[in-house]
C-alpha cells in the first residue's frame, strides 16, 4: 500500500494560476493543482509511502526550513486531509489480485475475405490467411449470419449499440457477402429493438460508385489503407499483379469519396523505417485527398526486417507524434481522448478482450482482429459461444495491473499496457510491454497531458 502520483514542475506555468504544481493521482486518474505548500506535504507522503505521523513532521521541518509559517502549514495540512476524505491520494494496493472480468462484447470484426489482391511486405494477417493457409478464403453466408446473431443476442446488456467492422483481408473481394449482411443485420437488429453500426476498411480498389453508394446509404464507416505517396505506398503496398499500380487504384477510391456526398475521406497508414516521420507520413496522406489520418506504429516478432523501426526511428516518431498532439493535429489521439473524457482507468490498451471480437470464416472467435489465427488468443467459436476460462486466464495476464513495467508505472491507468497484440507479436508472451509501445506511449501520453492543459489555460 502507498501513495502513488506523478508531479509535473515543468508544466507549472500552464496551472490556473502559473505557479501551482500539477499532479496526477494515479489510484484516481484525477488533475488537481496544489499550492507549493500542499505539494511538499503530499510529496513528503509519497517519500515515506503513506501519510503518518514521521511523514507529517518530516514535511513540517522541511517547511518550517523554507521559511513557511505554522499557521500556513496548518492550513495547508487540513487541505490534504481534506482531498484524502474525498478519496484523492489516498494508498492503492498494487499487490496482483486476481479478478473476474465480465464480458461486454459491443463490437465485432467480420474477416468476410481471408485473400487480397496486395501483397503488403509487413502485412501482420499475411496476405489475409494469417499465416493458415487451409481456412476459406471466404466467409460463407451461413457463418456470417451466425455472427451477426451471436453479437446481437449475446451482446452487452448494458448497451443497445453495436458495431461490426468488415474486415480482411480486403473485404470487398466479398461483396455479396457484405451485401447480404448489410440486410440482416439491420433487419435483426430491427426485430431485437437494438443498433448496430457497420464500417469496412479496405485498400479501396473494388470500390465504385454503385458500391459506395450502397455504403453511404446504409450509412457505413470507411476507412481507406493508404501507405504515403505514390513510390511509399507502392513499395510497401504493393499490388500482387506487378502491372498494376496499388497507389494510382486506391487514389481512385479516394477520389470518389471526395467526389460524393460524404466528401470526408479517413485513411490509415503504417509508421515503418521508410518514413518515420509522422508529419511527412500525414502530409503524403493528406496531399492525396486524405481528410482524417490515422497512424499506426508496423509491429512484428522478426526485427531484423527492413521496415522495422530502429531506436532513432521510434524516437523521431515519437517526438513527431507528440508534436502532432501538442498542435493539435491529432485531435482523436487515443491518450488525449481518454484524458479530456476523464476516461482515465483502462485495463487495455484498446478494447481488447473488453468488448470486441474478431471472428475469421470458419467461426472461430479471437481475442482482436490482429491476433486471429493465433490459438494463444483463440477464445471461442461463433457456433459453441466463448470459454470464458480462458478469457479470464489472458485477462489477468495483459492488464496494465498484472504485467511486468506496467504495475508500477504512474501511466498504467491512462495506458492501459497499450496494445495487447503488439505485446505479443513483439515479446512472443505478452506478460510484458513492447518497449516500443512502452516508449511510444509515455511521449504521446505525457504530450496529450501537456495539450489538455493548454486548453484549460485558453
Amino acid at each position: 500500500m502507498c501513495i502513488e502520483v506523478k508531479m509535473f514542475p515543468h508544466l507549472q506555468h500552464l496551472s490556473s494560476d502559473g505557479e501551482s504544481m500539477i499532479v496526477f493521482d494515479v489510484g484516481t486518474s484525477l488533475f488537481v493543482e496544489l499550492d507549493k505548500v500542499t505539494a511538499t506535504i503530499l510529496e513528503e507522503a509519497v517519500i515515506w509511502g503513506k501519510w503518518s505521523d514521521e511523514a507529517c513532521e518530516s514535511a513540517k521541518k522541511l517547511l518550517l526550513f523554507r521559511g513557511i509559517s505554522e499557521s500556513a502549514i496548518d492550513e495547508s495540512m487540513q487541505h490534504f486531509s481534506h482531498l484524502q476524505s474525498e478519496g484523492v491520494f489516498c494508498d492503492t494496493n498494487r499487490s496482483f489480485i486476481e479478478k473476474r472480468m465480465i464480458i461486454g462484447i459491443r463490437a465485432m470484426t467480420l474477416n468476410v475475405a481471408h485473400t487480397c489482391q496486395l501483397g503488403c511486405i509487413y502485412c501482420f494477417a499475411s496476405g489475409g490467411d494469417y499465416g493458415t493457409c487451409t481456412i476459406p478464403e471466404m466467409m460463407s453466408s451461413y457463418i456470417g449470419k451466425l455472427s451477426v446473431d451471436f453479437l446481437l443476442q449475446n451482446g452487452d446488456p448494458a448497451v443497445n449499440e453495436y458495431s461490426i467492422l468488415f474486415f480482411g483481408g480486403e473485404p470487398l473481394l466479398n461483396w455479396e457477402l457484405i451485401e447480404e449482411l448489410t440486410h440482416y443485420v439491420e433487419k435483426r437488429a430491427k426485430e431485437l429493438e437494438k443498433v448496430c453500426r457497420l464500417s469496412v476498411t479496405t485498400n479501396g480498389i473494388l470500390l465504385d460508385k454503385k458500391r459506395l453508394d450502397f455504403l453511404m446509404e446504409h450509412e457505413f464507416g470507411i476507412l481507406i489503407s493508404i501507405d504515403g505517396d505514390e513510390q511509399l505506398h507502392n513499395h510497401l503496398r504493393p499490388h500482387i499483379d506487378e502491372k498494376i499500380n496499388s497507389f494510382a487504384e486506391t487514389k481512385k477510391a479516394i477520389d470518389l469519396i471526395r467526389h460524393s456526398p460524404r466528401s470526408k475521406v479517413s485513411g490509415r497508414a503504417t509508421i515503418t523505417a521508410y518514413c518515420p516521420d509522422p508529419q511527412k507520413l500525414a502530409n503524403y496522406l493528406l496531399s492525396a485527398g486524405i481528410n482524417n489520418v490515422g497512424l499506426q506504429m508496423v509491429s512484428g516478432g522478426d526485427k531484423d526486417k527492413p521496415w522495422m523501426l530502429s531506436h532513432s526511428d521510434l524516437r523521431k516518431m515519437s517526438v513527431g507524434t507528440s508534436d502532432m498532439i501538442i498542435e493539435d493535429v491529432f485531435d482523436s489521439a487515443l491518450f488525449l481522448s481518454r484524458i479530456r473524457n476523464r476516461d482515465r482507468c483502462v485495463p487495455y490498451g484498446c478494447n481488447y478482450l473488453c468488448g470486441t471480437m474478431s471472428v475469421d470464416s470458419l467461426g472461430r472467435i479471437y481475442s482482436c482482429h490482429r491476433l486471429t489465427g493465433n490459438d494463444d488468443h483463440l477464445i471461442g467459436c461463433i457456433q459453441e459461444g466463448i470459454d470464458e476460462m480462458k478469457v479470464q486466464r489472458i485477462a489477468n495476464m495483459v492488464n496494465a495491473n498484472s504485467m511486468l513495467g506496467c504495475r508500477s508505472c504512474w501511466a498504467r491507468n491512462l495506458c492501459g499496457a497499450h496494445c495487447a497484440a503488439n505485446n505479443y507479436v513483439m515479446t512472443k508472451d505478452g506478460s510484458t510491454p513492447s518497449s516500443f509501445s512502452c516508449y511510444q506511449s509515455q511521449a504521446n501520453i505525457e504530450a496529450s497531458i501537456e495539450r489538455y492543459l493548454m486548453e484549460l489555460k485558453m
